[in-house]
């Protein structure tokens, strides 16, 4: 009699069926983006150099330039992916996807919450802020290649870039309602859309591949039959060349008429 499985038993599968599923998409997102690590990794010296921009264009009314160099130092091993020893470790894909979540959906999330959190009542901050973390959200789509996983990062990140609101006693709540919350239609829609965007790339790059097989395995059909029909006869005149060879030259020792040999013809 086959015993039931316990409720413990089915949450404990559950939850590792959905941990290997992040993992292997993590994994996937990492390999996705392997050949760009090093440029990754070099672009990310714009982000503390970005600060710059932020004072004379943005007018920050929260300093960044700790939220930029942390975001710098963390993406440094991108750089050396291929000459050091970070290329052969078992869960660098782990890193690779905190990182990019860290770098773009929450330090620009996070910024742009607390800048508009922090604005003087009655003002408004530069748009510069909401541009930037569209960028950091476009950016963020290429690189995290699964919509899964990519919802579930953008999700966290922002839920982290929100919690510092909890900590601060004078919140500009109609600058932060202008450009976090009314525009979250838009922020969700272009996520959505790029989702759908790597979708359409990887099943048009599965078509490809398909039909690259499908083409190749019609060569290999077609190339069969005349490679065995050449076999076949290549193996009758090895195993009757020799006798034909002694054929002949008996009859030319007989003085019989016979025509001559090609002499590219041999007896082996």
């Amino acid at each position: 009699m086959t015993q039931g499985v316990s409720p413990d038993i089915q949450r404990d599968g559950t939850l590792t069926r959905a941990l290997r599923y992040i993992d292997d998409a993590a994994r996937a997102s990492a390999e996705y983006s392997q050949r760009h690590f090093r440029s990754l990794g070099l672009l990310t010296f714009v982000v503390p150099l970005a600060y710059l921009v932020d004072l004379y264009v943005g007018k920050p009314n929260y300093d960044t330039l700790g939220i930029r160099v942390v975001a710098f130092l963390m993406a440094l091993p991108l750089i050396f992916y291929n000459t050091g020893p970070l290329k052969n470790q078992k869960y660098f894909h782990a890193y690779f996807v905190a990182l990019v979540a860290y770098v773009l959906p929450f330090s620009f999330g996070l910024m742009l919450t607390l800048n508009a959190a922090n604005a003087p009542h009655g003002s408004q901050i530069e748009m510069l802020w909401v541009l930037q973390y569209v960028i950091a959200l476009f950016l963020f789509i290429q690189l995290i290649h699964h919509g899964p996983l990519a919802t579930i990062l953008w999700t966290l990140s922002t839920a982290f870039a929100l919690l510092p609101l909890l900590a601060l006693d004078d919140v500009n709540w109609e600058e932060f309602k202008r450009v976090a919350v009314y525009p979250v239609s838009g922020y969700l829609t272009a996520l959505f859309f790029g989702i759908v965007t790597n979708r359409n790339v990887d099943y048009v790059n599965a078509e490809k591949l398909r039909a690259a097989s499908a083409i190749g395995g019609n060569i290999a059909h077609e190339l069969r039959t005349p490679l065995a029909s050449i076999r076949s006869l290549a193996r009758a005149v090895r195993r009757h060349s020799e006798v034909l060879v002694d054929a002949y030259s008996s009859a030319k020792a007989a003085g019989l008429e016979v025509g001559e040999l090609n002499n590219s013809v041999n007896a082996d």
